[in-house]
């Protein structure tokens, strides 16, 4: 695959086959099960985003690569459960569910294939635009982090946490990181840093090891 090589919004695509995509690897299924929770489909998507990595999906199906995309999924999913284990944290049924690895990964494809990537603006970000995330080991470890991070963030807005180092302190409280979720986790960037420190530092040690559903 070439950097900026096709307008993914062109793609040919039915809606049935959008659908099937979003439900098989973007609608978390399994943690919103878990929760009682009704399994959206993509027309029921909060994500302006959805549609688009759908269409990545279904430019790799139609290439012969899915299933290099699922490996990589499945590698993330692996790393992320080991380190998570290393640092004696819980995970919540957000992280059991492996949709997350799915969207970071598809929009890191995104960014990598799409010819209008750059007018987009969480362009900013650099390593969106710079390898394939289907072999580059340091974006696999970006995508890890990213999530490690984000259920640092999870807790840290649950339990109140105080970890005591500068920097991770600076990421968890800072307003000018936050995205636009609601709650407002941090950016994308800036999950992938605290996740990246964590994993560093362990300094999640101290955090209480007690099940988060959130």
């Amino acid at each position: 695959m070439e950097r900026h090589s096709v307008r993914i919004s062109d793609l040919a695509a039915t809606r049935v086959e959008l659908e099937k995509i979003y439900l098989e690897y973007f609608a978390y299924p399994s943690a919103r099960e878990q929760r009682g929770e009704t399994v959206p489909g993509l027309s029921e998507s909060k994500s302006k985003h959805a549609e688009g990595y759908c269409r990545v999906i279904l430019h790799l199906s139609r290439r012969g690569e899915r299933d290099r995309f699922d490996e990589v999924v499945q590698r993330s999913r692996e790393r992320f459960a080991s380190e998570m284990r290393r640092l004696k944290l819980p995970v919540s049924d957000w992280g059991r569910d492996g949709s997350w690895a799915s969207w970071d990964l598809a929009k890191q494809l995104y960014f990598f294939l799409d010819v209008d990537a750059k007018a987009d603006s969480r362009y900013r970000i650099a390593s969106f635009e710079l390898t394939n995330p289907l072999t580059d080991g340091l974006l696999l470890e970006e995508i890890v982090s990213r999530h490690v991070g984000w259920e640092v963030e999870l807790l840290a807005l649950q339990l109140a946490l105080h970890i005591g180092e500068p920097r991770i302190e600076e990421l968890l409280e800072g307003a000018d990181y936050a995205s636009s979720q609601s709650p407002p986790l941090r950016a994308s960037w800036a999950l992938a840093e605290l996740g990246g420190l964590i994993r560093a530092s362990q300094a999640s040690a101290e955090i209480p090891a007690q099940t988060v559903s959130g």
